[in-house]
């Protein structure tokens, strides 16, 4: 007699059994603790996915329109390949929705490379640069060009990157990357590009995070 639509629940509060209708879709059960009733109630995460491509094949791919003041930093991930073998993946940020092409970064990082029977390690930096280099072109649909990238300050003044990533060109050389930037222009950026210098980036996934 308690319990009368599919989706209810039984419970006790304090004078006997209660009914405790369905929530809506996707809402989790939460306990109130010792001498509370349980309710429904919506998952809160400090990181949330905002957005996500999964089908991009072009000379660049962008994701706008998805900062703002709700979240602290953000986490890009994202797994590719291109069409060409050994360009340079850059990463630029969106203003008012296009692509900024000024020379507002600033970075300084390290690239390693093997081969079979060598291997080197070197810097890699600019100042004054209409891009910052994230990594290496891959070559084919086998070898990928993955990594990830932290954005922060967004909204507040300069905006911070780092970034780290590798490839696997051909089967003949391995790359590594590690990254740190700076976006100097005073304009808050709106979101993000990535491109290569020859040829296009064909996407697996690039995934966007804000962080609270």
């Amino acid at each position: 007699t308690t319990l009368t639509t599919q989706g209810d629940i039984l419970y006790r509060d304090g004078s006997g059994l209660q009914r405790l209708a369905a929530g809506t879709s996707g809402q989790v059960l939460q306990t109130g603790g010792s001498g509370a009733n349980p309710s429904w109630g919506t998952v809160s995460s400090d990181m949330v996915k905002l957005a996500q491509n999964t089908t991009g094949n072009a000379g660049s791919i962008s994701i706008d329109g998805y900062f703002s003041s709700t979240y602290k930093s953000y986490k890009v991930i994202y797994d590719t390949y291109m069409n060409t073998h050994s360009t340079n993946m850059g990463f630029r940020f969106n203003v008012g929705g296009s692509t900024g092409t000024a020379s507002n970064y600033i970075y300084s990082g390290t690239r390693s490379y093997r081969q079979s029977s060598s291997g080197s390690i070197a810097v890699d930096s600019a100042w004054d640069n209409d891009y910052l280099k994230i990594n290496n072109g891959s070559g084919n649909s086998n070898h990928r060009s993955v990594g990830e990238i932290n954005i922060y300050n967004v909204g507040v003044g300069y905006p911070h990157i780092t970034a780290n990533g590798c490839s696997w060109n051909n089967t003949t050389e391995f790359y590594g990357y590690v990254m740190q930037g700076l976006y100097s222009a005073t304009t808050d950026p709106s979101g993000f590009t990535l491109f290569i210098n020859s040829g296009n980036v064909i996407v697996r996934s690039i995934t966007l995070y804000g962080l609270k």
